[in-house]
């Protein structure tokens, strides 16, 4: 095990008000539908991007505009769209939507532009926000054989739901967050966590193009530290098959990143230098990325 200790000074003041203000305070929504194709189409552009720093930043033609500075849970470089969910619930309480509704989010191409991944999003409105649910399904398309299929994260919440459990106020998002430099393997966000706590944390989810498989892994570190809240982070710059998470609990300043390899071995980083790898693809939606049923 390497023997230096990377420490990321945390602002946990923020983290805790972004977990438990944001999921109480609503804020009277202006969100824009949009009709969402079945699959990819004209998928054309682009340039890709490889950042060796966490504070990615993705542009969007909605009015959810994700980057560092987002009210993601956990403010996260791959953030959920957690404007939207407060929005839609805003809307629902209002009796403008029905208590089910979706999102898109924007296509992530591999770098050699064969695949395509993006998420739909579903949320469950009810009237006690503690009791909304909120799932998502996240697909990968073969761009030459048109061939779909789905990605399946195997964490905790992930596992309950897909065996339609019910667990009330449950939040389990797969999202994608990059594919590696040469594209055989997909990196995916699964964040975890309830509405009005202060539970959150991120799995990864790695799906192999050679094995056609996903292995989902998270820092294991018993006898280190314990952890409350999990971050993903991305590819490790100095091993780029290995992922990086920070992790702390609520309350402490000091966060270390660990590098977790998709064996699940987990190791002290020595940086927090990432690589992001694909083509972030915006699909003309007019305004938004979101479409409600109502």
């Amino acid at each position: 095990m390497q023997s230096k200790l990377f420490c990321f000074r945390f602002s946990h003041d923020k983290l805790f008000l972004i977990l438990i203000l944001s999921t109480l305070l609503l804020i009277s929504p202006n969100v824009v539908k949009a009709q969402m194709a079945n699959k990819p189409q004209k998928l054309t552009q682009t340039t890709s991007n490889r950042h060796h720093k966490t504070s990615l930043e993705y542009k969007s033609n909605s009015e959810i505009k994700p980057s560092q500075d987002s009210e993601d849970p956990l403010n996260s470089s791959y953030p959920l769209p957690w404007n939207w969910i407060l929005n839609t619930y805003s809307e629902f309480q209002e009796g403008k939507l029905s208590n089910i509704n979706y999102y898109r989010t924007p296509f992530l191409i591999s770098p050699d532009g064969k695949f395509a991944t993006y998420t739909r999003i579903t949320m469950l409105a009810q009237p006690q926000l503690f009791r909304c649910k909120i799932t998502s399904k996240m697909f990968l398309e073969n761009l030459e054989t048109g061939e779909l299929q789905t990605i399946h994260a195997t964490s905790p919440l992930a596992e309950a739901i897909d065996e339609d459990k019910e667990i009330p106020g449950a939040i389990a998002i797969l999202i994608p967050a990059s594919w590696s430099e040469n594209g055989n393997l997909l990196l995916a966000r699964q964040f975890e966590g309830f509405f009005n706590t202060s539970d959150a944390s991120d799995y990864a989810a790695i799906w192999d193009r050679q094995r056609n498989q996903t292995f989902t892994i998270a820092p294991n570190i018993p006898n280190i530290m314990e952890y409350t809240n999990a971050i993903l982070l991305g590819w490790n710059d100095i091993n780029p098959d290995e992922v990086l998470f920070r992790v702390g609990n609520l309350g402490e300043d000091i966060w270390p990143v660990f590098s977790v390899g998709v064996d699940g071995k987990t190791t002290l980083a020595n940086s927090d230098e990432i690589i992001f790898s694909g083509h972030k693809f915006e699909e003309n939606w007019g305004d938004a990325e979101a479409f409600n049923n109502n």
